[in-house]
C-alpha cells in the first residue's frame, strides 16, 4: 500500500490494510522478538488517529 497521509476519508483504508497485513506484522513480532517501539518505528500507520489503529488491531 502507498503510504498516504491519514484522513478521515481514507481511515478504512488504512484500517482495512493494517488487518489484512496483521498476520505479517504478528509472525515478525514473535520470530524475532521485537519491541513495541520496533513496531512502531516501521509501521508508523499504526500511529494514526492518535493511536487507534492499534486498539483496532488488537481488537481483532
Amino acid at each position: 500500500m502507498e503510504q498516504k497521509v491519514p484522513t478521515l476519508e481514507n481511515k478504512e483504508e488504512i484500517m482495512k490494510a493494517l488487518k489484512e497485513t496483521l498476520p505479517n506484522r504478528r509472525e515478525e513480532i514473535i520470530k524475532e522478538n521485537k519491541f513495541a517501539g520496533q513496531i512502531l518505528a516501521k509501521y508508523p500507520r499504526l500511529k494514526d488517529f492518535k493511536g487507534e489503529m492499534v486498539s483496532n488491531i488488537t481488537d481483532m
